[in-house]
């Protein structure tokens, strides 16, 4: 009786607690203190965090400003970006407000602006801006002659289970296995010895089933393994009677305590300032695409919510450098009904590749829609950087009757130059020496058993889903996953070369220069602006565009003619807002609108710089 009054009572503790946060939460946001500007938080912010902090402005855009936050030491504290919520917030959200932080995360200023952000909200006055008109090359249906590409699409697709919201997904995976091993449990206990012999056979069984299944179905391993846990304690509790043998009482009690536990762990998480983490991990999936190089990538020009979305993007790049090894990818992008005389090839990240628009939206198709007469080719390829664009330019000129490349510089080429590759045994691609840079893998390196081996599983799963999907709910569960994937997937990572990324960044494009001249085919850079800083009062006046600078001072220093459109681009976004030329949202890329700018902005500058003769290909039918 004692026991139950004990657990009765740390149960009214827990809900009392959870009820009275709660109601302050409702309390502090039915009374938010409106600020007129962004221009107050730095000092509203300063004066909570109290004497020994400094928080510097560094400009403001309509709906976002940045801020740098120092001790009164010097030691630097950290970075923040704070976005008006008027969307879908990719980073950490807070009430009205969308965080993004990066630097020496302070315990002390996270928290301290993650309560402010919470008190204050801000009038939403929208700026009167222009009606965008429609550019004469915009398009809104593919070509005539256009044959949509015929992706991968892993067998599970056709389950319905893939299509049901992931927290139900989450729910089955507790309530399934649990019902199964207390079946099993059920049938097997009548059986002589059942308890001592059958059971931990059973047990073995029902986990190395689980993960067998799963690999054959392509489960993330830990998924596979929280099957087979619960299934076989689920038995193991049904044959031995495990509540009969523990008693009711203590099973509460432990029920309560491990609750309270998680209650205590959360209030701690949310209220003694635990650090978020830099972005809120996507919604998980409990499938893991298949690895299939040599044929059109699934997942290739989706916005996948697959937590291996970037592991996918690389594999997909791999693709793309080895047209010999892998003609697919390649014959996708070149292929036409004619094989063409003259090429042009455009290489870059997800900025020239055209993420979130068709393959027919993009620059490089409108360029070929209105001079069929020169084939332009799109060799861009989501989260890649200028080593890879070195390997595949050096790949395709030798397929393709190339007059001139083009080469798309965005603000992330820098710091994700030299990252590590799948297809080069997980190292970077290039090599950087004193007689200058070659290839580390001229040929695909992939590790054994890449993307089919227990061990790949094992690097590569998330969290069981049901975990993953706490974290929607629970700051605690947030910093697990998110830990998670630091540690399991590298590819949240770079290869620690900050210190000489922008070296090799003028390295890469100093070898793109000399491999072209050699071949006696034109190169040109057009630097590509970036959405925040035109979005600022003085876009001229951001770390965004003195980086911006930086990129095209390198190529004009390396004697490559480079072309600037940001002031072409900050006068769209000025007269007629952000929306009318990139995606919505925090979206960086440029939407079909975008495109067509882009297009009709390049074809009255790229033709003075074309060869007049195109290179000696080999002898490959694009078709």
């Amino acid at each position: 009786m004692r026991i139950r009054q004990a657990a009765l009572v740390a149960l009214i503790i827990v809900v009392s607690g959870v009820r009275n946060y709660a109601e302050g939460q409702a309390q502090a946001a039915g009374e938010p203190r409106v600020v007129s500007s962004l221009d107050e938080i730095p000092a509203l912010l300063e004066q909570r965090l109290g004497p020994g902090y400094t928080v510097t402005q560094q400009g403001h855009a309509r709906h976002e400003v940045k801020l740098t936050i120092s001790r009164a030491n010097g030691e630097l504290g950290a970075e923040y970006r704070i976005i008006d919520r008027s969307g879908q917030c990719n980073f950490f959200a807070i009430g009205d407000w969308c965080l993004q932080t990066s630097g020496h995360v302070d315990s002390k200023i996270d928290g301290v602006l993650r309560i402010l952000l919470r008190e204050i909200a801000m009038p939403r006055q929208a700026t009167p801006l222009e009606p965008a008109p429609r550019p004469a090359w915009q398009v809104d249906n593919p070509p005539p002659d256009y044959q949509s590409p015929q992706m991968v699409q892993p067998p599970w697709l056709e389950l319905q289970i893939s299509h049901l919201p992931s927290w139900l997904v989450a729910v089955l995976l507790v309530i399934v296995p649990l019902a199964l091993g207390w079946t099993i449990g059920r049938l097997a206990r009548p059986q002589p010895g059942g308890a001592r012999i059958v059971g931990p056979i059973l047990v073995a069984v029902a986990i190395g089933a689980a993960v067998a299944i799963g690999m054959y179905l392509r489960v993330g391993l830990y998924d596979s393994i929280w099957f087979g846990v619960l299934l076989g304690g689920a038995l193991i509790a049904t044959l031995y009677q495990a509540v009969a043998r523990i008693g009711r009482d203590k099973i509460l009690v432990a029920t309560v305590a491990v609750l309270l536990a998680l209650v205590v762990a959360e209030i701690g998480a949310r209220f003694v300032f635990l650090p978020s983490p830099p972005f809120d991990p996507k919604s998980s999936f409990l499938f893991m695409p298949p690895f299939e190089p040599n044929q059109v990538p699934y997942l290739r020009r989706n916005s996948t919510d697959h937590f291996l979305q970037w592991s996918l993007l690389r594999s997909d790049a791999c693709a793309l450098i080895y047209p010999d090894q892998y003609p697919v990818p390649f014959l996708d992008r070149v292929a036409r009904s004619k094989a063409p005389t003259r090429a042009v090839i455009h290489v870059g990240d997800s900025m020239t590749f055209g993420m979130g628009v068709p393959p027919w939206a993009t620059f490089t198709a409108l360029l070929e829609r209105h001079d069929p007469s020169v084939a332009h080719f799109n060799a861009g390829a989501n989260g890649m950087s200028t080593d890879f664009y070195y390997a595949v330019v050096h790949h395709w000129v030798e397929r393709l009757p190339t007059v001139m490349v083009v080469v798309y510089l965005f603000l992330n080429d820098p710091p994700e130059v030299d990252r590590y590759m799948p297809c080069c045994r997980e190292r970077p691609l290039l090599q950087y020496g004193p007689d200058g840079v070659r290839e580390r893998c001229p040929q695909p390196d992939w590790e054994p058993g890449y993307g089919n081996s227990v061990g790949w599983f094992a690097r590569n799963s998330e969290l069981p889903l049901p975990l993953f999907e706490l974290g929607n709910y629970s700051r605690l569960f947030n910093q697990i996953r998110f830990t998670w994937m630091q540690r399991f997937n590298q590819n949240f990572y770079d290869s620690g070369h900050e210190k000489t990324s922008w070296d090799y960044f003028a390295r890469d494009l100093a070898a793109i220069h000399d491999d072209m001249r050699a071949r006696g085919i034109a190169l040109v850079v057009v630097t590509l602006p970036l959405k925040p800083s035109l979005q600022m009062e003085d876009s001229h006046d951001t770390d965004g565009y003195r980086d911006y600078l930086r990129m095209k001072s390198t190529a004009e220093d390396l004697g490559i003619p480079t072309l600037d459109p940001w002031d072409y681009i900050g006068e769209q976004v000025h007269r007629y807002g952000a929306d009318a030329v990139f995606l919505s949202n925090n979206d960086v890329h440029f939407n079909a609108r975008g495109h067509a700018l882009m297009a009709e902005w390049l074809s009255t500058r790229l033709p003075q710089y074309m060869a007049a003769e195109p290179a000696q290909a080999k002898d490959l039918r694009l078709r």
